[in-house]
C-alpha cells in the first residue's frame, strides 16, 4: 500500500508541486529510501500484529491493487506526456529523438561529428570524457566507448578520490597556476583514465584552451569535440616497456605520491607504480625482484635485510622521509648515505626558488644530516646551512637516494615548478631503460569480460580499471 500510494498521488496530479521540488534533486533517492523502509517497517508490524498467514494475504492484496491500477490506465500513460511534464536533463532536450529508435526523427549526425559517430561506435579501448553531463547522461546507452564522467561512471564508489581528482584537475584551474603545471597534470590524467576523445559542447567548464589549441595534444576537433593523439595517451589494456616502481606507503602517501607524480609530466608510458604493503618487513625477495626500482615514503618497519640485498644486485630505492619515519633518531644500515639524521623544524623561504616551508601557519618538520655523517662514496644532492638534505649513494649494483624534505606533501601543497622538476629528476633517476624493440601487440576485448592480447616486443600490460577479483590472466606462448 505504501508502496503504491506515491506513484497513485503522484498519477492524478496531486502532488506535482512536490514532485517537481523533490526529482531534479538527490533528496529524490532519499524519499525513494525513505518509502521502502516504511514499506518494511509497515510489513513488520502487521506481521507481528496479525500473523505471517494474514500479513502475506495483506501484502498480495495491496500488490493486486497495484497490478489492477496500472492495467487499467496503461493505455492512458502516454510516454510523450511524462516526457514533456518530467523531461529529464540532457543535451539536447528530446534526445530520444535521435538515439531511441521507437521516437526516433532526426539524425545523430546533426548533434555529432561523423569521425566521432564512427570512432564511439567502434573504440572500446579507449574512454570518452566531457564535464558536459547532460550529454554524460545518455552517451553510455548508446556508444560502444565508455565514458569517463556521469552518475554511472563509478558506481561501487572506489577510488572516488581519483575521480573526484579528474574533475578538479582537468577543468578547475586557478589563473595564478603554472601552465606547465596545468599541461603536465591534465595530460597526467588524460592517459591515466585512457581518454582518446574530447567533449566541451555545451559545457562551460573545458580543458586548458592552450592544450585544446595543441595540434601534439589534439589531433582532431569539430563542433567542440577533439580526438585525443595517441601520443599522449594510452589504452585502457595497453602493453607497455614502462618502468614498473613499487610503492610501500600508506594510502595517503601512496595518494600524495600519484598527485606529486602527476605535476611533472611523467605519465604511464614512462613510469607505472604499484601500490604494495605499508610495512617493509612484509617485503620478501621474491616481491622485489619484479621491481627495477622502489619508492619508500610513509612506511613502517625495521627488517633491511631483503632490501640490501635488493639494491645490491642493482635495484634502485628512493626513500622520501617525514616526521613519523621509523628511521628518526637510529644509526642507519650501511647502504644508506648518511649515518643518521634529526629532525629540524624550518620555517618560511629555507631554500631558494622552493616555495616557503611552512605547515598551517607553523614551521615545517625536516630530515637532515650533518655533512660528516655523509659516507664514503656517497653524493650531496642537496644541503643547507652546511647540513645534506637529499643525498645518494652507489651500493652494489645498485643505488639509493634518501631525501628529508617530505616533499611529495610539499609539492601537493604548494605546485611549485622548481619542486616539480626536482622531484621529475629523482623519479626518472629509477627508471630502468627501456627495451629498444618495437611495441607490436593486438589488443581485442569483444565484451567488457575479456580481454585478448596477442604481440612480442613488450615486458607487460597495463590494465587501467578498477581492481576486482574476478578477473584471470592466462598466459599462451
Amino acid at each position: 500500500f505504501v508502496l503504491s500510494l506515491y506513484p497513485t498521488l503522484a498519477y492524478l496530479h496531486k502532488i506535482d508541486s512536490f514532485t517537481s521540488a523533490i526529482f531534479p534533486r538527490r533528496i529524490f533517492w532519499a524519499l525513494t529510501l525513505l518509502c521502502l523502509l516504511v514499506a518494511a517497517a509497515s510489513y513488520r508490524v502487521i506481521r507481528d500484529g496479525l500473523g505471517n498467514r494474514y500479513s502475506w494475504l495483506l501484502s498480495l492484496v495491496s500488490f493486486g491493487v497495484s497490478v489492477f491500477f496500472l492495467a487499467t490506465n496503461y493505455q492512458q500513460l502516454n510516454y510523450k506526456d511524462l516526457v514533456n511534464l518530467n523531461r529529464p536533463a540532457t543535451f539536447p532536450d528530446a534526445i530520444e529523438e535521435y538515439i531511441v529508435p521507437k521516437y526516433k526523427k532526426k539524425n545523430l549526425s546533426e548533434l555529432l561529428p561523423p569521425w566521432v559517430i564512427e570512432k564511439a561506435n567502434l573504440e572500446t579501448n579507449l574512454r570518452f570524457d566531457t564535464f558536459d553531463t547532460q550529454v554524460a547522461h545518455w552517451w553510455n546507452s548508446f556508444f560502444k566507448m565508455p565514458s569517463t564522467r556521469g552518475y554511472s561512471n563509478n558506481p561501487t564508489g572506489a577510488n572516488a578520490t581519483w575521480f573526484y581528482y579528474l574533475q578538479v584537475g582537468t577543468g578547475q584551474n586557478d589563473p595564478n597556476d603554472d601552465p606547465e603545471i596545468i599541461k603536465n597534470r591534465t595530460l597526467f590524467l588524460i592517459d591515466h583514465y585512457a581518454v582518446g576523445l574530447y567533449g566541451s559542447s555545451g559545457s562551460q567548464v573545458a580543458y586548458d584552451p592552450k592544450l585544446l589549441a595543441s595540434p601534439e595534444v589534439m589531433s582532431k576537433e569539430e563542433k567542440g569535440f577533439y580526438e585525443i593523439s595517441s601520443e599522449v595517451t594510452s589504452g585502457i589494456v595497453s602493453t607497455t616497456n614502462a618502468t614498473p616502481i613499487l610503492i610501500v606507503s600508506d594510502d595517503v602517501g601512496y595518494e600524495t605520491l600519484l598527485r606529486a607524480l602527476s605535476l611533472s609530466g611523467i605519465n604511464s608510458q614512462k613510469i607505472i607504480t604499484v601500490n604494495g604493503p605499508e610495512n617493509i618487513n612484509k617485503l620478501s625477495k621474491t616481491d622485489l625482484a619484479e621491481f627495477p626500482a622502489l619508492i619508500l615514503y610513509r612506511f613502517e618497519g625495521n627488517k633491511w635485510a631483503n632490501i640490501r640485498d635488493y639494491i645490491e644486485a642493482g635495484g634502485k630505492v628512493f626513500v622520501e622521509m617525514d616526521p613519523k619515519s621509523p628511521l628518526v633518531g637510529k644509526n642507519l644500515p650501511e647502504f644508506f648515505p648518511v649515518e643518521s639524521f634529526s629532525l629540524k623544524e624550518v620555517f618560511g623561504d629555507w631554500i631558494e626558488s622552493f616555495s616557503p616551508f611552512i605547515y598551517e601557519g607553523g614551521p615545517w618538520k625536516v630530515s637532515l644530516s650533518e655533512k660528516s655523517a655523509l659516507r664514503q662514496d656517497s653524493e650531496n644532492l642537496l644541503s643547507k646551512d652546511q647540513r645534506v638534505v637529499v643525498s645518494k649513494k652507489v651500493f652494489g649494483k645498485g643505488e639509493i637516494t634518501l631525501s628529508g624534505l617530505n616533499l611529495p606533501f610539499h609539492i601537493v601543497s604548494h605546485e611549485d615548478p622548481d619542486e616539480v622538476k626536482f622531484f621529475g629528476n629523482i623519479l626518472t633517476g629509477l627508471e630502468s631503460i627501456p627495451s629498444q624493440n618495437k611495441l607490436d601487440s593486438i589488443v581485442e576485448r569483444s565484451i567488457p569480460e575479456q580481454v585478448s592480447v596477442e604481440g612480442s616486443g613488450f615486458s607487460g600490460i597495463y590494465f587501467k580499471e578498477n581492481f576486482h577479483n574476478g578477473w584471470k590472466a592466462n598466459l599462451t606462448t
